[in-house]
């Protein structure tokens, strides 16, 4: 298996858990129990960071004991405490678990100042060089939907605030480094107050401001390598474009970087790295890294807002294998150097091995299409598949259902949802269902794939899925041993991620936050996305089943109880337009692809 060479992601797991054995095994009084619960089972959480106490700060410190944090479940806010392992108690009544079926929403924050409302903001210190003004400028939300039978449901928690690290060092025309290591660093124009929060979805207004922040300044074991000064701050989301925006006092002469462009478009969540070298008293030259969210570490390059790889990193487009001895896993260059997240668009090469090169036996059965940690889900990440997901090189079924819609008697209405998926009503709540994984597992668990329900509904999606992989020698089976997640029904939201990081769809970036109710990309964008993506599965080597115009996929995500999402390639009728849509689950015209997390 290829290193994986990415730094440790710090993501804040929420655990919700239900006390005693009867949520986690089925005992008798669960048995007795039959839609509603009475109150009977509180909910208890606990918080951490993986395997480590969670944090207000990225890897700073860890639960005193004595913190506090909202929780909301429906309408209502509690106000619960940690103590020194995490978990989280209150001592008012707890919430309780009110039905066996019901969907539950959990959003929570830290730090909470009051069980009245919702944050609608959060501030920052203005001098964060000491007492705990660094660490207490930090914000944490986190959002989740649960059900009584859930097994392990886990949220991650996600900084607010936009983290801010500066590494300073000395150049040409600077005799003397020590009045470098020396020099006062602020940030000037800043806001203390952040703009309005929407704490469903976590996105930040930005906000601006006049005012001075003074960074902390780290211990000398913990400057950057290569530099004589590191400094950071916490601060509100806020575009600096054109402004000044970092001061550098140099043995008391002023110099002052003005971001360009969006070189200081800062964004809830990032982490912006800034490289400074002093050439002269007056002169600074900054480059820039930016990370995606949760403050992870991103390579140094002066480019704002891309990330970009070398072929070494596990990213989008790389092949897909699984080893000979069919236990393990591996993967190879696809090609992929820069991704510019602002616009979408990406930077290839051809890669110096292609599959065919490899003579150790494995064998290419797809090709990942999404690597961020944002975007695989808090299920599969409990498992140990962090690295991210795979597309298979062939379809699992062809002009399938999804399900049998079907029709009450008495009310006339359509049935046949299933309480665990949600409604996606809104392109951007289509884009944040990445639960495909959680999908299957509930499925499995009820036994419902291509089983006749009570209803008369069939889960045709889910039983071609399941078998994926069974069948033509096992060719395309995955790796065995819970090494990978298996094969399963991509949710919307991975589909999304399947058109704009091997489709190039550039277009689905603009729309991701946007509250259509249906994605269409006109113009040929459909063709270019079918292009695309089979370009990078026949570099397989493999036998695959090219996407064509016209051809629709089913996603595992559900519009309503009668209407599943699903991805629609149009041919030339429609001017080659690409949509997300939905279609009716007894529809038998639309295929199954599958992928898998590893």
């Amino acid at each position: 298996m290829k290193p994986d060479n990415r730094k440790l992601r710090m993501l804040a797991w929420l655990l919700v858990m239900a006390a005693g054995s009867g949520l986690i095994s089925c005992t008798s009084d669960e048995k007795e129990v039959s839609g509603s619960l009475e109150g009977k089972y509180p909910m208890n959480f606990v918080g951490q960071v993986l395997d480590r106490p969670m944090s207000r700060t990225s890897s700073e410190g860890t639960w005193s004991g004595t913190e506090e944090v909202g929780v909301q479940v429906g309408e209502e806010i509690k106000l619960y405490k940690t103590d020194i392992y995490g978990a989280l108690t209150t001592d008012d009544e707890p919430f309780y678990w009110e039905s066996k079926t019901t969907a539950v929403d959990v959003l929570s924050w830290f730090p909470c100042s009051g069980t009245e409302a919702l944050p609608v903001s959060f501030s920052v210190q203005q001098d964060q060089s000491r007492d705990n003004g660094f660490q207490n400028s930090d914000f944490l939300r986190a959002k989740g939907t649960f059900t009584f039978s859930d097994r392990q449901p886990a949220l991650d928690f996600y900084h607010l605030p936009a983290k801010v690290k500066l590494n300073l060092k000395a150049g040409e025309g600077v005799d003397n480094p020590e009045t470098v290591k020396n020099a006062e660093v602020t940030f000037v124009n800043m806001a203390l107050t952040s703009g309005e929060i929407n704490m469903v979805t976590g996105t930040v207004v930005q906000a601006s401001g006049e005012e001075t922040i003074i960074p902390q300044r780290l211990e000398e074991d913990d400057v950057t390598d290569g530099y004589l000064q590191t400094v950071q701050a916490l601060l509100v989301p806020q575009q600096m474009r054109g402004k000044q925006f970092i001061k550098v006092v140099v043995d008391g002469v002023e110099a002052y970087y003005i971001p360009a462009e969006d070189d200081a478009n800062l964004q809830a969540g990032y982490l912006y790295v800034y490289n400074i070298e002093v050439t002269h008293r007056n002169e600074i030259e900054v480059t820039l890294a930016v990370s995606g969210p949760a403050w992870t570490e991103g390579k140094e390059q002066a480019v704002t807002s891309s990330t970009y790889y070398s072929a070494d990193d596990i990213k989008p487009g790389d092949f897909f294998y699984r080893t000979a001895d069919g236990a393990d896993w591996a993967v190879s260059d696809g090609g992929l150097r820069k991704i510019n997240h602002a616009t979408g668009e990406k930077e290839w090469v051809t890669p110096e091995q292609s599959p065919a090169d490899f003579t150790d036996g494995r064998v290419c059965i797809g090709i990942v299409f999404q690597t961020e940690s944002k975007r695989i889900s808090a299920l599969e990440k409990s498992k140990g598949w962090t690295h991210g997901y795979v597309m298979a090189l062939t379809d699992a079924a062809e002009k399938c259902t999804w399900g049998d819609k079907t029709i009450d008697e008495n009310t006339e209405e359509i049935t046949g949802g299933i309480n665990y998926f949600p409604n996606l009503a809104t392109n951007s709540s289509m884009y944040g269902d990445i639960d495909g994984y959680g999908k299957k597992t509930y499925i499995a668990e009820q036994k419902l794939a291509g089983v006749e329900n009570a209803d008369g509904t069939l889960y045709d999606v889910f039983y071609y899925s399941e078998i994926y992989g069974t069948d033509a020698g096992g060719q395309y089976a995955a790796p065995a041993g819970g090494k990978t997640s298996g094969w399963y029904l991509p949710a919307i939201g991975q589909w999304w991620d399947i058109l704009e990081n091997l489709g190039d769809a550039h277009g689905l970036v603009a729309v991701r936050n946007s509250a259509g109710t249906t994605v269409e990309l006109k113009n040929g964008v459909s063709q270019v996305a079918i292009e695309q993506m089979n370009e990078r599965m026949n570099a397989s080597g493999q036998t695959v089943t090219p996407f064509k115009a016209d051809i629709h996929y089913w996603s595992s995500s559900e519009k309503s109880s009668g209407v599943a999402r699903r991805i629609l390639f149009d041919g030339s009728s429609k001017k080659y337009s690409l949509r997300i849509g939905d279609n009716n689950k007894d529809n038998p015209s639309t295929n199954v692809r599958c992928i898998l997390a590893f």
